[in-house]
């Protein structure tokens, strides 16, 4: 289990997903739990999204339902390496020796890769565990699953479907996206010793690609993390453009001599000339 459940680590950083969580807060806390099943595109963030619900869950002034409660994560990709629906059993056995005062919040991320969704035959054993888990009142439980794949589990699994809440997951705006970014950089450049300009930090929450119209916040926050450490490295210790990997959108444009490129590929690819 201890490969496959992981303690969720409270980010205060991420920011503006204090409705979805007061919402998220709301079904878990009833004294017959609603299970949410947290529904968005990929990069929009529903993973980032229950590091700010643990942020909220253990704030000193925070008494509302469920503080205090810890909050695992449960990793689809190593619950796929390991024994499959064997792993979800077990967890449900290790929660059934928890006290109601000491049960921790679970949640199940990637549910279209735990249960196989995205396949031509989903993992029925599977969806039946967590049927049963979500049947477990005992037990806070909630979903996270891609957008494109929510009608396919309401195919696969009527009974379980209905048992769930769906709970939407917006696309963060890019000054939400900026907050996070800021608030994030000043522990960055603490921690790697080195100087973050403001200029580099907008650049940060730039596309991944030039056809996408958003940046996945965590994978933002990486680039930000993995820019400063190669910036640590050099004597100068400033993080520069030529830090970020800004992918398709952040790269320069290069014009190119085609009648030249086509001359020197011509010289070293004999025979191909239809082809260069």
């Amino acid at each position: 289990l201890a490969r496959c459940v992981f303690p969720v680590v409270p980010d205060e950083a991420i920011v503006g997903r204090e409705t979805l969580v007061d919402e998220v807060i709301g079904r878990l806390g009833r004294q017959r739990p609603a299970t949410p099943l947290l529904v968005g595109a990929s990069g929009v963030g529903r993973t980032s999204l229950l590091s700010a619900l643990a942020v909220r869950l253990n704030q000193s002034d925070y008494s509302g339902p469920l503080a205090g409660r810890q909050l695992l994560r449960v990793c689809a990709e190593s619950v796929v390496a390991a024994q499959r629906s064997a792993t979800l059993r077990d967890l449900a056995r290790t929660l059934d020796n928890r006290s109601d005062v000491d049960m921790p919040i679970v949640a199940i991320d990637d549910l279209e890769v735990v249960a196989a969704l995205g396949g031509d035959v989903a993992d029925r054993d599977m969806l039946g565990v967590i049927r049963a888990l979500v049947g477990n009142e005992r037990i806070p439980l909630l979903l996270i699953v891609g957008s494109q794949y929510q009608s396919r589990l309401a195919v696969y699994d009527t009974e379980l479907t209905r048992q769930l809440v769906p709970v939407p997951v917006p696309i963060l705006d890019q000054d939400t996206l900026l907050t996070i970014a800021r608030k994030r950089a000043g522990q960055l450049a603490a921690y790697h010793s080195v100087d973050l300009p403001e200029n580099i930090v907008e650049l940060a929450t730039a596309p991944l690609r030039a056809n996408a119209n958003r940046v996945h916040p965590a994978m933002m926050l990486e680039r930000l993390d993995a820019a400063c450490a190669r910036a640590a490295i050099r004597a100068g210790r400033q993080v520069t453009k030529r830090d970020l990997d800004l992918g398709e959108e952040g790269v320069d444009s290069v014009g190119l001599d085609v009648d030249e490129l086509s001359e020197r590929l011509g010289k070293h690819v004999l025979g191909q000339d239809q082809a260069i």
